[in-house]
Parts: structure tokens; C-alpha cells; sequence
């Protein structure tokens, strides 16, 4: 029976593709359709048959099945101003979390005009900062360069967007990421040195509104000048600036400690009762355990989800559980590298 129906199946797709196709089988000519069964051809059952043969079981109702697409969340960013005053006003580092921390994806600057009509082009800025003076690739995927620019527009908000728009008050300055970084020693006592940049525009903007923002010497920074204490641990000494950054990847987190520093909280942390200190023998009747927390999108109480632990590395100085969302460090790295050379 199975042949025949693969057989029957086959020779039906045979045909369907010949329909298609302009085959022999897609004849113009019409088609009679076949009789239906006279009664006299159909045998009756005996009535010892028919007690005999089992009622026709019904097919259970298939379930609905539930749309698993989700609608996209409604856009809300309003841009509030200014508009009228032709400077800049601040500078925003937009952070991406790859195998290794915290890197620089761009660079957003935010004038006080509508920038439309301005031309930008990779040249009209400069940037510096630790992400280029201090990392160095470990492994290179591509051409470029750590620090270089790749593309710079104009876009109505400070983030990445794939075009650009015609309009808006800030100037988008993304920069080469295709690379793996060799330096851990921002992530040991400062998670997001690497974000940390200074820009200097080089060259004057004139918008359609009739500003003209002229060029400047002067650095912008989105981070406090500092002292590196030295040594391995001694990290870049800068202080980014709360405002200073943006790391949409992961926006999703939730931090809970009794610590919140520059990072803030979203509660305070989890206490751990009769803990024993594997390192020190020492006992806690209670000891506050700070963690990050991220659910997925759709979450309900009643479902079924993996759990992924993101474990504090043992060399970061901080406590706060952003450190741990941050660096997943040198295990990735490495297996990325050799992954990558065994090419």
C-alpha cells in the first residue's frame, strides 16, 4: 500500500511540474470528469459484514496553533530639542557586548540644530580615547583597523540605523569592530573603559536651516579624566560619564544590589542564608548576593525556560552585576581564535 501511494504521489508531481512547465500533460483540451458509481455497482454488505466492522473512530481536533511573531514594539522616542542653538552638546558612545566585553560600535554627537543639508563623510571628525589608543586586536577578521571610522550620517535619535535620515540633530560616527581585542585590562577594574572617546569635529557644518557649527580644536569627551594606578589591574583611570554611553544589547537587565554605584539598581540584593566560604572556611548566616536578572520577551510564570548563568570573573575588582553582563572574556575569545585559525 505505502509503494502505492508514493508511486500515486509521485506521478501527480510529475504531472503538476509538466502543468507548469508547458508539459504534455497541461492539454488545453477540456477534461470530461468521470462518472459517478451506479448503485448497481456497488455490492451491498452482507449484514454479518456490517455487524462485523468496526465503527469508523473520529480524528481528534487538531489544537490551534498560536502566532509565535510578535508585534513590533511602538516606536516612542520623541526628540525634545534644542533647535536652536548651533553647538554641540554632548557626545554618547553606543557600546555593543561581544566574546570579549564591552567594545565601541559608534559614536553619537549631539548638536543643538537640525543637521539636515550638512554634509558629512568619514573625515569631518577625529576620534580618541582608550577603545584606540590602548586595545589592540588579537585576531583581525577584516581590513580595517581598531579606530577607524567606517561610516558617519545623520540620524534623528543617538543610535545605529542602517540608512540614515535626512534629518535630525545627531551625527552618527561608526567605527570598525570586525576584531577581537587582546586587552583584558580595562575589564579588571573598569568595565566600560572602552567606551570611553573623545571626538573632534574638523571640519565646519553648515545645515539648510542657515547655521553653520564651525570646527573646533577642542575634544569632546563622554568621560573624566583620571590616573591609571598602574600595574595589571591599574586600568585606564577614566571615569566614563553616567549619560556617556548606550549599550542597547543589553537593555533587557535588570540589576539587584545593595551596591548601585554609577550603574544603579533595580532592587536591592538576594540574601543567602547559613553560606559557607569555600576559600576561607569562614560561615554566614547572611550574605547579600548581587545579580543580574534578564527574562525574555513574552515571559509568563507558568512557562518553561532555559537558564543561562553569567558567573563574576574571579580578576574583576567591582561587585556590581553589570561586570558579570559585560565580560564573558578570555574562554570565548580563545575559542573564537582557535575556531578561526583552524580555517
Amino acid at each position: 500500500m505505502k509503494k502505492r501511494i508514493i508511486t500515486f504521489t509521485a506521478l501527480l508531481l510529475i504531472l503538476t511540474l509538466l502543468a507548469g512547465c508547458g508539459g504534455t500533460a497541461a492539454s488545453s483540451e477540456p477534461v470530461s470528469e468521470p462518472a459517478a458509481p451506479t448503485a448497481e455497482a456497488i455490492p451491498e454488505a452482507s449484514a454479518e459484514e456490517s455487524a462485523e466492522a468496526p465503527a469508523a473512530e473520529e480524528a481528534p481536533e487538531e489544537p490551534a496553533e498560536v502566532s509565535a511573531v510578535e508585534e513590533e514594539p511602538e516606536d516612542t522616542y520623541v526628540d525634545e530639542g534644542p533647535f536652536d542653538q548651533p553647538e554641540v552638546l554632548s557626545v554618547k558612545a553606543i557600546g555593543c557586548v561581544d566574546v570579549e566585553g564591552p567594545k565601541l560600535r559608534a559614536v553619537a554627537v549631539e548638536y543643538g540644530v537640525d543637521l539636515a543639508g550638512a554634509e558629512l563623510d568619514e573625515t569631518t571628525y577625529e576620534l580618541s580615547g582608550y577603545f584606540k589608543d590602548s586595545v589592540a586586536a588579537a585576531w583581525n577578521n577584516g581590513d580595517g583597523q581598531v579606530g577607524d571610522v567606517t561610516k558617519v550620517y545623520i540620524n534623528d535619535r543617538p543610535a545605529v540605523d542602517e540608512t540614515g535620515k535626512d534629518s535630525g540633530r545627531f551625527a552618527i560616527i561608526e567605527v570598525y569592530t570586525d576584531y577581537v581585542g587582546a586587552s583584558e585590562i580595562p575589564m579588571m577594574s573598569d568595565a566600560l573603559a572602552t567606551l570611553t572617546v573623545s571626538v573632534t569635529q574638523t571640519k565646519d557644518l553648515t545645515t539648510e536651516g542657515g547655521y553653520t557649527i564651525p570646527a573646533s580644536e577642542d575634544a569632546l569627551l563622554n568621560y573624566t579624566e583620571g590616573e591609571s594606578s598602574g600595574g595589571w589591574f591599574g586600568g585606564s583611570g577614566n571615569t566614563i560619564d553616567p549619560d556617556g554611553y548606550l549599550i542597547p544589547d543589553i537593555d533587557s537587565f535588570q540589576y539587584f544590589t545593595d551596591d548601585p554605584g554609577d550603574y544603579g539598581a533595580d532592587g536591592p540584593a538576594f540574601v543567602g542564608h547559613d553560606c559557607f566560604d569555600e576559600k576561607t572556611g569562614n560561615t554566614y548566616d547572611e550574605l547579600p548576593v548581587s545579580y543580574a536578572l534578564s527574562l525574555p520577551k513574552g515571559y509568563h510564570e507558568d512557562g518553561k525556560y532555559a537558564m543561562v548563568v553569567l558567573d563574576n570573573p574571579a580578576a574583576m575588582e567591582g561587585t556590581h552585576p553589570i561586570q558579570s553582563v559585560l565580560t564573558s572574556r578570555s574562554p570565548a575569545r580563545d575559542q573564537r581564535m582557535n575556531f578561526s585559525n583552524s580555517k
